[in-house]
């Protein structure tokens, strides 16, 4: 089980908080407590006697002993467990310690620890130093803790950046996102879990982010720089829903969360306007090479929910999920039926954002209805280009039969801008693309609810 372990001592007694997504589990008086197998918590005391924690030399993790045993060494401070695959990392405690060294004991786990500007990944190192004041991003193998010595930092501030931050949380206890943010009104857009679902987008009426949990850190996005306080902010129970859990009982792959996500709010209209959606129906969205990269399951809502979509990840060679401006494609599956359907969208032109992917994207759906097509029967089913890479010319043949409706568009894959965009007359044409300057561009072909995208690389023809 992942939890975050805090250990607070002190004369006559010991109190221990261990925060989850859920719960808050506390210790008090005189006992004793074992934590799941392998987590390396064995707790037990009296009333009365002094309780020390250490740190076991063998890596074990803390010790209690009572009396007049001398413990090898002493610690202070928080352990966190780290889950297998991407999260978000943060810690209360002042530890300065470079992330090298932090990351020393867990080394053959550990794969990657960013921030939005800076990395360490092996052998490359250019965060440094430990920053409480910073969120971070880290991937490991397997699930791992952390060990942060040390005192709770005093100062309780967190400046926020205007567009993305990475914030950390400096409480002991789990936090109320509302109160948290409440006080930046509109200058606030979202907070959301780094590779999850949980999100608060307050502008949309969605909150599947009720609290923020100590250890981890979390996406936010402002409209300036601002700043955030968690001094007074009290741990009591916290009402909400999270974004529930998910089985997959899909005909479709296992989605892989990975470190960078595109948010799609869905209203509450567009779902109503589904025919025949069933509590329990699940919407996945999908790359262009038919891969699920986020899924929702509908549970009865009756307002507007959100989806996320994960982008690739770096750190593998295979793909693991969206590029970027790649377009998203929405299912539907009833589990009832074991019946699968395409998903028309209509998106808000007004959003950041619409169908195409982008690292921090946000979209948001206002229709959305069933395809009059069904997935056997795609008139476009493939695009091939050739040669590619191309400097003068590229041939464009399309796998399948296109309609009367069928549109080329090719645009960049930096910016996503549209640099061409026509009526595909052909199931073979020739393009000139001599005009193109070097670069990586993304030729797309739409028709009727079938979108085909493929990457072309335009080499120098100089």
């Amino acid at each position: 089980m992942k939890r975050i372990f805090t250990l607070i001592l002190s004369f006559g007694f010991l109190s221990g908080v261990i925060a989850q997504n859920v719960d808050q589990f506390v210790i008090s008086g005189g006992g004793n407590f074992a934590a799941d197998a392998g987590s390396g918590i064995s707790l037990s005391w009296t009333i009365g006697e002094t309780v020390i924690a250490t740190l076991d030399n063998e890596g074990s993790g803390p010790i209690l002993t009572q009396g007049f045993q001398q413990p090898l060494s002493m610690f202070t401070g928080q352990i966190v467990v780290v889950p297998e695959g991407w999260s978000g990392l943060s810690s209360y405690i002042d530890y300065t310690t470079d992330v090298s060294v932090l990351m020393a004991p867990i080394i053959e786990d550990f794969i990657i620890l960013k921030t939005l500007t800076v990395v360490y990944w092996p052998p490359i190192n250019n965060i440094g130093p430990w920053d409480s004041y910073i969120g971070y991003k880290i991937k490991v193998e397997n699930e791992v803790s952390l060990y942060f010595e040390g005192t709770e930092v005093t100062n309780k501030v967190v400046d926020l950046n205007e567009g993305w931050t990475i914030i950390p949380v400096l409480a002991n206890h789990n936090v109320s996102t509302e109160d948290l943010f409440g006080a930046l009104g509109t200058t606030l857009e979202i907070v959301k879990e780094i590779a999850g679902n949980g999100v608060y987008w307050p502008s949309q009426g969605i909150n599947f982010l009720p609290f923020l949990s100590p250890g981890r850190a979390y996406m936010v996005y402002t409209y300036a720089e601002a700043s955030i306080d968690y001094a007074g902010l009290k741990g009591l129970p916290i009402e909400g829903q999270f974004y529930p859990e998910y089985v997959n009982q899909t005909p479709w792959n296992d989605v892989l969360p990975t470190g960078t996500s595109h948010t799609i709010a869905v209203t509450a209209d567009a779902l109503a306007q589904v025919e025949g959606l069933d509590f329990g129906d699940v919407i996945g969205v999908f790359t262009q090479e038919g891969l699920c990269a986020g899924t929702l399951q509908l549970n009865g809502y009756t307002s507007s929910v959100s989806l996320t979509a994960f982008s690739d990840d770096e750190t593998t060679k295979l793909t693991d999920g969206f590029d970027v401006n790649e377009a998203m494609t929405l299912k539907l599956y009833k589990p009832a039926t074991n019946e699968e359907f395409v998903l028309v969208a209509k998106y808000d032109e007004s959003m950041q954002h619409t169908n195409l992917f982008a690292p921090g994207g946000l979209s948001k759906i206002t229709g959305l209805e069933k395809s009059t097509i069904g997935l056997g029967d795609f008139i476009l089913r493939d695009v091939e280009l050739y040669p590619n890479p191309a400097s003068t010319f590229v041939t464009l043949n399309v796998i399948g039969q296109i309609s009367d409706k069928a549109m080329l568009s090719i645009y960049g894959a930096e910016d996503g801008k549209v640099l061409r965009e026509e009526p595909l007359a052909s199931s073979q044409v020739r393009l000139n693309v001599s005009t193109l300057p070097q670069g990586v561009y993304f030729v797309r072909i739409t028709d009727v609810d079938r979108v085909v995208v493929k990457k072309l690389i335009i080499q120098s023809n100089k």
